[in-house]
């Protein structure tokens, strides 16, 4: 367990990389400015990160991890109001990790790492009906993220529903 000085720091950095990534791309952040941001010294941002990419692939697994019990949801409604409200509840990260110069694919990775594990896809037919679904419903919760989550997050979870019904009843 990490200490109070060492949780600070981390998540000093974190803020401030956050902040970054809002305004630039990842390419574009340079330790000597994040540290500057977050008025820390360059030893001890390596102390915790190799660089500025292995601090967003720490941040992203970090979520992943924490939304990582909600794959033992089973069903497809459930799944989505719970993964709305996590995606709420870390707000300031999900407008920098999913924004303009955020990681557009993380959002697809973690619903189609849901799809794998709950063994949705029997069938050749269900791996194309879950691709569909799966790519609309992170477009929609993407768009929802960088429109500031004005709707709650059982009106998204409700409408994303109801489309994957849809799509669902849709056969080939």
């Amino acid at each position: 367990m990490e200490n109070r000085k060492t949780q600070y720091t981390k998540s000093v950095i974190r803020e401030s990389f956050l902040s970054l990534l809002r305004e630039k791309p990842v390419e574009k952040i340079t330790v000597t400015e994040l540290c500057a941001k977050a008025d820390i010294n360059r030893s001890t941002f390596y102390a915790h990160y190799l660089d500025v990419y292995d601090l967003k692939e720490q941040l992203e697994q970090g979520f992943f991890q924490e939304i990582g019990s909600l794959f033992q949801v089973k069903q497809w409604d459930n799944f989505m109001l719970e993964m709305m409200r996590v995606l709420q509840k870390n707000a300031d990260f999900c407008q920098s990790l999913f924004g303009k110069y955020g990681n557009h694919e993380f959002m697809y990775h973690c619903v189609s790492s849901w799809l794998d594990m709950s063994g949705a896809c029997k069938s050749p037919d269900d791996h194309w009906r879950m691709l569909f679904i799966t790519s609309g419903a992170a477009a929609v919760t993407g768009n929802w993220i960088q429109g500031g989550m004005k709707e709650s997050p059982e009106e998204i979870a409700h409408i994303l529903n109801c489309l994957c019904d849809n799509a669902g009843k849709t056969t080939f």
